[in-house]
């Protein structure tokens, strides 16, 4: 609903609701990332006033990122996470960082967060490591 006021303009009301949030998790409508990041912001922005973000919340912001190629700042959501707000990086955040470094030519990038996970990689993202491997190695030659 928020991201619904704010795409038609209406950035009073979405604050508004917002603030009178009391759940603790935003959900953001990935179909309008600009909009979903500009919530996202926003909610930062209130600090303990406004309801934290969890790692679902990253999530989706992350995929926002990068259904709208914003790669610095997805870069710079997923440090804040860890850093600032104190949230354990899951599977999902890793596969988030994959999308978004991929389509951008960061193969090398999105390797190294792979290989760097604190976690062991599901399937998945063990068949695309070995994959992403495969391209990276024939890029080279």
């Amino acid at each position: 609903m928020i991201a619904g006021y704010a795409r038609n303009g209406k950035s009073r009301q979405a604050l508004n609701l917002f603030s009178e949030m009391r759940r603790s998790r935003v959900e953001l409508d990935q179909g309008y990332g600009q909009e979903a990041l500009a919530i996202f912001q926003l909610m930062q922005s209130l600090g303990a006033e406004g309801a934290r973000p969890d790692e679902i919340t990253f999530i989706e912001v992350l995929s926002a990122c990068s259904h709208t190629g914003l790669v610095d700042e997805g870069r710079q959501f997923f440090i804040d996470m860890i850093q600032n707000w104190g949230i354990k990086s899951r599977m999902e955040h890793y596969g988030c960082m994959v999308d978004l470094l991929s389509p951008a030519g960061l193969l090398d990038e999105a390797h190294d967060r792979i290989e760097t996970m604190p976690m062991k990689p599901d399937v998945a993202i063990a068949e695309f490591t070995k994959m992403l491997s495969l391209l990276l190695m024939w890029l080279q030659n």
